[in-house]
């Protein structure tokens, strides 16, 4: 995809404060995941970030405008960054930029470090339960087994076993 010409690009870029005609824009891509395109804008007025979404994200079963209302009410509670800008068609999420350094395995031998995760995770299950339809991860199984199942029909019988274990678990 060339962000620079995608009209997702142009349009998330236009909610980031400072990124009007005329500002001076910097634009680094950050690391990330890969349902999304990440970056960081720097502009007179701050840091922030645009993540467009690949359309596919939908067959994954992503539902950008609950993740916004989630992710709305942890940066309510100061658990997350303040969103700027989602769009109604999921196709990118604007917000600020939070300093932090990214987990890594040594992390978990860190006492403070796990100790800073639990208050968090207890902040995050102590938040009100929001307004959004909850996931059916019943039917989100069935549709990834149906995606796997039509590519690979020899391992059908594999995955049939282990989709079993996965539901029990679910259950």
């Amino acid at each position: 995809m060339k962000i620079a010409d995608s009209e997702a690009w142009r349009e998330a870029l236009a909610q980031v404060p400072g990124s009007d005609a005329g500002a001076a824009v910097d634009v680094q891509p950050l690391a990330g995941g890969t349902t999304n395109a990440t970056f960081r804008v720097r502009t007179r007025q701050g840091n922030f970030v645009v993540r467009l979404h690949e359309p596919y994200t939908l067959d994954l079963g992503i539902d950008r405008r609950r993740e916004a209302v989630l992710h709305e009410l942890a940066a309510g509670a100061g658990l997350a960054s303040r969103v700027l800008a989602a769009d109604p068609q999921g196709r990118y999420l604007v917000t600020e930029f939070l300093d932090g350094s990214p987990w890594q395995l040594a992390d978990l031998a860190d006492a403070r470090r796990l100790q800073d995760l639990a208050h968090s995770l207890g902040a995050v299950h102590a938040l009100p339960v929001p307004g959004v339809r909850q996931q059916d991860l019943h039917g989100l199984l069935g549709h990834h087994i149906a995606q796997l199942a039509s590519q690979d029909a020899a391992a059908a019988g594999e995955l049939a076993r282990q989709v079993a274990r996965a539901q029990d678990i679910l259950a």
